[in-house]
């Protein structure tokens, strides 16, 4: 009877055993399989951030590369534009000097023109002079 009962006693432990190791398979696979999702999951997280990551650098680049070309495209305006103003000074330098010259060239003109006409009002007047001073000896001859 103690052997029966300790029989029992055994197959209890052991079925005990059984449930025990059971539950911690079972522990042990639900474990395995969080182990294993939370693995694939950083797996995704990191290769995400990583495509990401490089997609950032690439436009990056891009933004770098457009900004490279916008200062290139406005260095060569900037250029052009110094360009423009040095060749406008040299257009207004050119033409104050052909306007002073042409002024300088009037003004000679008019102080010739002027010689000549006040020559030409004194001969006049000269003419004018002796016809009066003709008339009036012809009159005086006239009259006496």
């Amino acid at each position: 009877e103690k052997n029966a009962m300790l029989d029992q006693s055994l197959h209890a432990l052991q079925n005990e055993k059984r449930s025990a190791l059971a539950d911690l398979q079972r522990q042990l696979s639900t474990t395995e399989h969080k182990l294993s999702s939370a693995l694939s999951t950083k797996r995704d997280t990191e290769k995400s951030s990583r495509d990401k990551l490089s997609d950032l650098q690439n436009e990056l680049k891009m933004q770098r590369n457009s900004t490279d070309n916008i200062n290139r495209h406005h260095a060569k305006i900037v250029e052009s534009l110094k360009s423009d103003v040095a060749k406008a000074r040299m257009l207004r330098e050119e033409g104050e000097s052909s306007l002073q010259h042409e002024m300088e060239e009037m003004k000679k003109e008019n102080d010739e023109n002027r010689k000549y006409y006040k020559c030409e009002v004194e001969n006049l007047r000269s003419q004018l002079r002796s016809t009066k001073t003709r008339a009036d000896a012809d009159r005086k001859e006239w009259t006496t």
